[in-house]
């Protein structure tokens, strides 16, 4: 993949896809972003016909297309004028489970601006944030700029609904977020609540005290009985506190990695 990208890097795209070749004949499978890279290249000098001869090789290969590869020929089929195309694309993603992002929107909303098709343009925006992409202010800037020097008597009506709908939207995404963040801290305080109880209960009077729980928030059912026969909830509440602290650990890790899992490679292909 390395000596893939270095090629198309200095405009060798055919050396990079005989790369390609030779693995293949060599038994090895390239992955997805093998292709990724080759796509992108012939799709910005725009050779669909090679772009979709390659599409056939990897059908061939069992290599499947995911985001990036369609984010790409979503682009590729805009910049040549054919947004017919590209919808069929969107379409394909929809049907097999491929989920759409910002980059994917944006080519769209861009085209539909550059050509002053206001209507699709609108339609894109609601169908964009109905998908839960609200456009991003490098798109809003764009399509400002785009409709802002448009000739089309509703360009103007459609740039405020456009910025009336992402403002909504935003406001909502927002609210939305408080509230899972309101749950976060809420588990998170009651794993702090459960830790303190046990360090005190452990503090005060050993294992007799231990025993003496509060009824309303364990059960019997939470005290687990230990090959040695002992019995008790400090454990318990210690296993707890270990299972609350770690889901909440996940719980961020997720956040910041679904903000950032795929941007470096967005930028790779440009």
């Amino acid at each position: 993949n390395i000596l893939i990208l270095a090629h198309t890097m200095v405009d060798q795209v055919s050396i990079a896809q005989g790369i390609i070749t030779t693995m293949i004949e060599q038994g090895i499978r390239p992955l997805t972003v093998s292709y990724n890279i080759i796509i992108n290249s012939f799709a910005k000098r725009g050779e669909l016909d090679v772009v979709n001869h390659i599409l056939d090789e990897m059908m061939e290969v069992r290599v499947p297309v995911d985001k990036i590869t369609c984010n790409t020929l979503i682009k590729a089929q805009c910049m040549s004028g054919n947004v017919e195309g590209a919808e069929n694309i969107l379409k394909h993603m929809s049907d097999t489970g491929i989920p759409a992002n910002r980059y994917t929107w944006a080519s769209l909303t861009g085209f539909y601006a550059r050509n002053s098709d206001v209507n699709s343009l609108v339609w894109t925006v609601e169908r964009s944030i109905a998908d839960g992409c609200i456009p991003d202010a490098m798109s809003m800037e764009q399509m400002g700029f785009l409709l802002s020097s448009s000739s089309h008597p509703r360009a103007s009506a459609a740039l405020q609904t456009i910025q009336e709908l992402v403002r909504e939207a935003t406001v909502s995404s927002k609210e939305n977020n408080n509230k899972n963040d309101s749950l976060w801290f809420q588990s998170l305080s009651r794993h702090n609540h459960i830790h303190n109880s046990s360090s005190n209960s452990e503090i005060k009077g050993g294992d007799d005290d231990v025993h003496d729980t509060d009824t309303d928030t364990e059960t019997i059912d939470d005290v687990h009985v230990h090959a040695s026969g002992s019995s008790t909830t400090k454990d318990v509440q210690q296993q707890k506190c270990a299972e609350d602290n770690s889901k909440c650990q996940r719980h961020q890790k997720k956040e910041n990695d679904n903000s950032t899992s795929t941007d470096w490679l967005h930028k790779l292909l440009g």
